[in-house]
């Protein structure tokens, strides 16, 4: 045991992908969790992590065993070094590739936890998002029901009412002038860090955010692994972590992300069909999305008046109402 401690700072052990000193202590080392996993070991190495791959295994128990070497890729230690990871050149969530190793790391990393343990990703740069680039996993402060009903009251969208209560600490009063004063504001068309969730969108709900808000949604249909689809399907109810499936109620907020921030709680606004963006095509997405919904009548009363919606051949843009 005292040769064991021993040499827990002395460089006896070898690492090809370490920065620096390829000569590693065992104390400053990370061992491979299973030595077999060439895909964890690729992806890691280009974070320069002090990978050691053993040939005998019985000399990686050994270390382990007698406390000489104390990190391994398991999830646990994954986890807590992406979520306290800052960017890398050329690391593994830089290098073309990046979804595809995020993706095999949030598999990796979620593998040993239950739905109300998701919040242990925090921080965690693991999300897919349709723009291509990676959002990191947060937890977002909880919320009164009774109060998001009572903001619901005053014609404002569904997740603009949860950003007022987050933002203003649950306080129903305040919410009610963030509300007023920011209702319509263009920040609404982003996602505020740690108050905002990503929307999980199909391919049905997509299109509408695909060009102007491509940075606020994961696009579900482009992931393979089932597992991971279930995993960012789970139910709202189940975990307060920053991805949210897409639901009818949200749909005045999938517009509002999508559109110009004039074009929000107006009754018209100034629009080119040549060469605007929305466009044609975006209005015929958004048409038939509206009409393939069961209950078509609630659908176009969540959206009337709220926001500009119906294209016309005047150059102009109105929202749906009785008088447009």
């Amino acid at each position: 045991n005292a040769f064991m401690q021993g040499i827990q700072d002395a460089p006896i052990l070898y690492s090809k992908c370490a920065s620096g000193d390829n000569w590693l202590s065992p104390r400053n080392s990370v061992l491979m969790h299973d030595d077999n996993d060439r895909k964890m070991y690729d992806i890691l190495s280009l974070d320069q992590l002090p990978l050691v791959l053993f040939q005998h295994q019985d000399a990686k128990k050994t270390l382990l065993q007698k406390g000489t070497c104390k990190n391994t890729t398991t999830p646990a230690f994954l986890r807590k070094y992406f979520s306290n990871r800052n960017e890398k050149e050329n690391g593994c969530l830089e290098v073309s590739g990046k979804l595809q190793h995020a993706e095999f790391l949030l598999k990796y990393c979620k593998s040993e936890l239950k739905p109300n343990q998701f919040s242990y990703l925090a921080r965690c740069q693991f999300i897919p998002l349709a723009n291509g680039n990676l959002g990191r996993f947060c937890v977002l402060p909880t919320y009164d029901d009774s109060d998001l009903s009572q903001l619901l009251g005053m014609g404002f969208s569904k997740l603009v009412c949860i950003r007022a209560l987050r933002i203003c600490g649950n306080n129903i009063d305040t919410s009610m002038e963030w509300l007023l004063n920011h209702g319509q504001s263009k920040e609404l068309g982003s996602v505020v860090d740690g108050i905002d969730p990503f929307l999980v969108c199909k391919k049905d709900i997509a299109p509408l955010l695909r060009t102007n808000a491509a940075d606020t949604f994961i696009d579900i249909d482009s992931i393979q692994d089932a597992d991971l689809v279930e995993f960012f399907n789970v139910s709202p109810d189940v975990t307060t972590m920053n991805t949210l499936p897409f639901q009818n109620e949200m749909l005045v907020d999938v517009i509002s992300r999508a559109v110009p921030a004039n074009w929000r709680g107006k009754d018209s606004a100034l629009w080119n069909a040549d060469s605007d963006y929305p466009d044609i095509s975006w209005f015929t997405d958004l048409w038939r999305y509206l009409c393939s919904i069961k209950n078509v009548k609630s659908a176009l009363n969540s959206v009337a008046e709220k926001v500009c919606i119906v294209p016309t051949k005047q150059g102009i843009v109105c929202s749906l109402s009785p008088g447009n």
